[in-house]
């Protein structure tokens, strides 16, 4: 086995000159057209569509409803209310929203007039109102 790859290597330093310069030409040339096929039959390939047009459907992918409402925030007792320990008031008094939030930014705005965003979630069962899961709470300036 030894011998042979010996043998083999020996020939291949014994190239010199011309051919040398033939072989390295051929190879090069023959490689060029290898890769440029190669590209070009993988372009084809993905070029296409991957599905079929049997498989394909179009889906709404519909987000959550973001809405901003205005009112002032109250507290409420949460053992009445499902949990939910604040609502949204109207200036006539009347309840709009209840409001959920993951951090105490509704507890800071308690009783003041303000315009909250986030996400609305509509009422389910024997819960009376929709229920808003505030994103940001902006305290309006008592002039409005």
């Amino acid at each position: 086995m030894f011998d042979l790859l010996k043998d083999y290597y020996q020939k291949i330093e014994s190239i010199r000159g011309k051919k040398l310069i033939i072989l390295l030409v051929s190879l090069f040339v023959t490689f060029t057209i290898l890769g440029l096929l190669v590209g070009y039959f993988i372009h084809v390939s993905l070029s296409g569509n991957e599905l079929d047009s049997d498989f394909t459907r179009e889906e709404v992918v519909t987000g959550p409803i973001i809405e901003s409402h205005a009112g002032r925030i109250e507290y409420i007792n949460p053992d009445f209310n499902n949990g939910v320990s604040y609502v949204l008031v109207n200036d006539g008094g009347e309840d709009i929203f209840f409001l959920v939030a993951d951090d105490d930014k509704l507890s800071i705005a308690d009783g003041l007039f303000v315009t909250v965003t986030g996400e609305v979630t509509r009422k389910t069962g024997e819960q009376k109102l929709d229920t808003i899961k505030v994103r940001e709470v902006m305290i309006r300036n008592a002039s409005n």
